[in-house]
């Protein structure tokens, strides 16, 4: 398959991705990847959801954008490095509460990362009650309950 490589204009753009299971041997796993503004994505590596869901939201910078930009400013690496983070839907509560704890990433960061996954939610709202010692901000309880909720 031909590589499509696209840099990612949003803050951050997360998709699924089948990785090796570290494990058990010969299995594979789903986990989510976070790519943060100006991290390179294999658009063709994609499954169809997310395919969608970028194009729907203009997730990647087009060629346009791309040749203005070079033209006379920054380009998309230069604004901020990106980098993926591989969040895994089993990922450990205690490994997002640290994350949390350590990064302090902001309510429409975790949000985003999200992603209106239930499960990745729950386990975001456990972490950051964990994190807050059982004092969530507002605007995430209510961000992450929406997303829960129009799920069941």
């Amino acid at each position: 398959m031909a590589k499509d490589i696209r840099i990612v204009k949003l803050r951050f753009f997360t998709y699924g991705k089948i990785v090796p299971n570290p494990y058990v041997q010969g299995q594979t796993r789903f986990v989510r990847v976070v790519a943060a503004r100006g991290a390179e994505v294999d658009f063709a590596a994609l499954v169809d959801v997310d395919k969608e869901r970028a194009l729907k939201f203009e997730a990647f910078y087009t060629e346009e954008e791309l040749a203005a930009r070079s033209n006379g400013g920054e380009t998309p690496a230069e604004e901020e490095e990106g980098e993926e983070v591989v969040v895994a839907v089993t990922h450990s509560v205690a490994s997002m509460t640290e994350w949390i704890k350590e990064d302090q990433p902001t309510i429409p960061d975790l949000l985003e990362l999200a992603n209106d996954d239930p499960a990745l939610a729950r386990l975001i709202l456990e972490a950051e009650n964990r994190a807050t010692d059982n004092e969530p901000r507002k605007g995430l309880v209510e961000g992450l309950a929406k997303i829960i909720n129009d799920a069941a």
